[in-house]
C-alpha cells in the first residue's frame, strides 16, 4: 500500500513545480522504506533459524514414531516380500504380521476375550464373533449359485460347492480314498492309527469318535431324549428315530440293485448285500464258522441235540374228521354264488336281480333238501 501512494504521489509531483524540500522529504522516506537490513540482524536471524532447526531435529530424533513403535512399515515390507518374521515360541509357525502372531497365541493360551452378549459363548477372534452373531441375526449373505442354499461365511458356501462339483481335494496316505471335506479325513485315518482319543470317564471305554462318546454316556444315564410321536419308544440318537419313524410311514428309501428289494436303513441293506456277493466279514474267535448266521446255526444245532436227549420229543396221532359230511362242496359254492346275487340285488335295487337271487335261493333250497337224509343217518 505504501508503494502504491508513493507512486501516486510522484504522479502528481510531475505537475507541480520543483520544491528541494519534497525532494528531501522523498529521499527520506525511500531511504526508510527500501533501507536493507543491518548485517548484524540478519546474521541473528540465521542463526535463530539454524537454532530452531537443531532443536526439531532432536526432538525428532528423541521421539518415536507412531506407526514404525507397531512395526507398520516392516510389516508391510514383509507382506509385499512375503516374508515370515513372526513365528510363534509354542510351535513351529510364523506369520508376516504380529497382529496376526497375537491372534495365533490365543489358541495356545485358551484366551478368548470376545464374547456374545446373547447367547454368552466366547471366540478369540473379533471375526468368529462376527459370523456368529449371524446366527442370531438369521443373516446368511452368501448363497449357492447353483441350489440357492444361503450360509453364514464364505468358507462353509466353499465347502457346499465342492458337493456340486464333486471336488475331493482330502485323500488318504495309506489307501487313496478321497473326501471333501478335511474332518472326514481325520476321522478315516483313525480307523486305519487305530486312535480313540475319546473316553468315557466312568467305565474307561474309548471311542473314535467324540459323537459316539456323547451317544455312549446315555448309556449311564439312562436318557432317551428322542422318543416317538407316534407311540412310545424313544431312542438314546436322533438317526434310530428317523430309522423308526419309516416303520409308521412305510418309507423304504435304501432298495438293493440286484434284486431291487428295498430297507429302512442303510445297515439292513449293507446286510443284505453279502447274499449277493458272498462276503463273510464276521468271523468266530473259538469256532471255525466265518459268520454269525452259521454260528447261530450251529448253537442251534448243539442245542436240539442236548434237549433230544434228555427230553426226547413225544409223538401223538391225531385223526381229523368233518364236522358236518352233510355240507357237500355243492352246497358251499351254491351259498357264495347267493351272497354276491344278494348284494347285487341290495346295491342295485333292480327287479331283475330279484328275480334271480330268488331263483337261486330256490335251487338252493332244493338241493339243501336232497340232504336232509344224510344228516339224519348222521345223528341216528
Amino acid at each position: 500500500m505504501e508503494r502504491a501512494d508513493r507512486g501516486k504521489d510522484s504522479r502528481l509531483l510531475k505537475n507541480q513545480p520543483y520544491d528541494k524540500s519534497l525532494e528531501v522529504i522523498d529521499s527520506e522516506e525511500v531511504a526508510s522504506v527500501y533501507s536493507p537490513t543491518p548485517r548484524s540482524q540478519r546474521y541473528k536471524s540465521q542463526q535463530h533459524r539454524s537454532s530452531t532447526r537443531s532443536r526439531m531435529e532432536e526432538q525428532r530424533s528423541k521421539k518415536v514414531p507412531r506407526r514404525e513403535a507397531a512395526g507398520s512399515s516392516s510389516q508391510k515390507r514383509s507382506r509385499r516380500e512375503g516374508l515370515k518374521s513372526h513365528s510363534c515360541q509354542h510351535c513351529d509357525k510364523s506369520f508376516t504380521t504380529s497382529a496376526n502372531l497375537k491372534c495365533h497365541q490365543r489358541v495356545h493360551t485358551g484366551e478368548k476375550p470376545y464374547n456374545c452378549d446373547q447367547c454368552g459363548n466366547v471366540f478369540s477372534t473379533s471375526s468368529y464373533l462376527k459370523v456368529h452373531q449371524r446366527i442370531h441375526s438369521v443373516e446368511k449373505p452368501f448363497s449357492c449359485d447353483q441350489c440357492g442354499k444361503a450360509f453364514t461365511n464364505s468358507n462353509n458356501l466353499k465347502i457346499h460347492q465342492r458337493i456340486h462339483t464333486g471336488e475331493k481335494p482330502y485323500s488318504c496316505d495309506q489307501c487313496g480314498k478321497a473326501f471333501s471335506f478335511s474332518g472326514n479325513l481325520v476321522m478315516h485315518q483313525r480307523g486305519h492309527t487305530g486312535e480313540k482319543p475319546y473316553s468315557c470317564d466312568q467305565c474307561g471305554k474309548a471311542f473314535t469318535f467324540s459323537g459316539d462318546l456323547i451317544m455312549h454316556r446315555l448309556v449311564h444315564t439312562g436318557e432317551k431324549p428322542y422318543s416317538c410321536d407316534q407311540c412310545e419308544n424313544a431312542f438314546t440318537s436322533s438317526g434310530n428315530l428317523v430309522v423308526h419313524r419309516r416303520v409308521h410311514t412305510g418309507e423304504k428309501p435304501y432298495w438293493c440293485q440286484q434284486c431291487t428289494k428295498m430297507f429302512i436303513s442303510s445297515r439292513a441293506l449293507k446286510i443284505h448285500q453279502f447274499v449277493h456277493t458272498g462276503e463273510k466279514p464276521y468271523s468266530c474267535d473259538q469256532c471255525e464258522n466265518t459268520t454269525v448266521s452259521e454260528s447261530v446255526d450251529f448253537y442251534n444245532r448243539t442245542l436240539s441235540n442236548i434237549l433230544d436227549l434228555h427230553a426226547p420229543v413225544k409223538t401223538r396221532t391225531i385223526t381229523f374228521s368233518r364236522s358236518a359230511p352233510w355240507f357237500t362242496s355243492e352246497l358251499r359254492n351254491m351259498k357264495a354264488a347267493g351272497r354276491v346275487m344278494e348284494r347285487r340285488f341290495t346295491k342295485s335295487r333292480l327287479s331283475v336281480q330279484r328275480l334271480a337271487f330268488q331263483e337261486h335261493q330256490k335251487a338252493y333250497s332244493v338241493t339243501q333238501n336232497c340232504t336232509d337224509t344224510v344228516l339224519l343217518q348222521y345223528h341216528q
